[in-house]
């Protein structure tokens, strides 16, 4: 954190507190914002004293200040915590959103716990097809953003299998209606040629850049740097030549 944070997130403390001697109470936004500012500088702990704060004045926290705290313990790798502010949002009688279902998948991606992960998005798809309203992530529908962050779990601990499974079964299975915008998502198709080229398989990685074509989808640097590595790493510099012509 800059020593300009620093100062600004004093200066948000000073006014928050001083509200109160001119009889103006914070709402719901103001501590949230504080929180956030909290969170940011990584003193999760006070944040989590302000929303115990918060709750005795008879203020109730909404998904958007649970939200913030949750992705603030998965920025400090505190998972067990960011999962038992879940629970206490969903007692509480906060619904969690897409955003904190994918802020949680993120964090337990990030931190070496994929199985957690796969094991909540499959808890977010069933509560979308049993339409239970007693489950906690009850309409919660995964969008192409908690797809990305799956493939890229996968990918970094070298599960390509899944993520290929996980790929497909979207795109054949069409159950989602943003599915098509997933497999024609860029960042879908970077994260995956990414993986293969790490490992040695650009072919693999060639065709996917053939298919992003064949989907109308224009590859970015990021696509064309990483093929033009890949092919660098297996010795192949007339591949790499080939893909540089065509970047540019």
């Amino acid at each position: 954190m800059g020593f300009a944070y620093r100062i600004v997130l004093m200066l948000a403390e000073h006014m928050f507190y001083l509200m109160a001697t001119k009889g103006c109470s914070p709402n719901v936004i103001t501590f949230t914002t504080l929180i956030d500012g909290y969170c940011g500088a990584k003193r999760v702990d006070d944040g989590m004293e302000l929303l115990h704060e918060m709750t005795e004045t008879g203020l109730v926290a909404d998904t958007i200040t649970y939200n913030t705290l949750i992705h603030g313990f998965c920025h400090v790798g505190d998972l067990n915590a960011a999962q038992d502010l879940l629970q206490e949002m969903i007692s509480s009688g906060v619904c969690p959103d897409v955003v904190t279902c994918n802020t949680l998948l993120d964090g337990l991606c990030d931190n070496g716990k994929l199985k957690d992960a796969l094991e909540m998005f499959k808890a977010m798809q069933k509560s979308k097809m049993d339409l239970d309203a007693s489950h906690p992530f009850n309409d919660v529908e995964p969008y192409v953003q908690t797809y990305n962050i799956l493939i890229c779990g996968l990918i970094n601990e070298g599960k390509f299998l899944e993520a290929e499974e996980l790929y497909e079964g979207c795109h054949t299975e069409n159950r989602l209606d943003e599915a098509t915008q997933m497999v024609d998502s860029m960042v879908t198709f970077n994260t995956l040629i990414n993986g293969y080229c790490t490992v040695g398989r650009v072919g693999d990685g060639l065709e996917l850049f053939c298919e992003m074509g064949r989907r109308g989808i224009v590859a970015n640097a990021i696509t064309y740097r990483t093929l033009i590595h890949g092919f660098c790493q297996v010795g192949n510099i007339n591949g790499a030549l080939d893909i540089f012509q065509e970047m540019i």
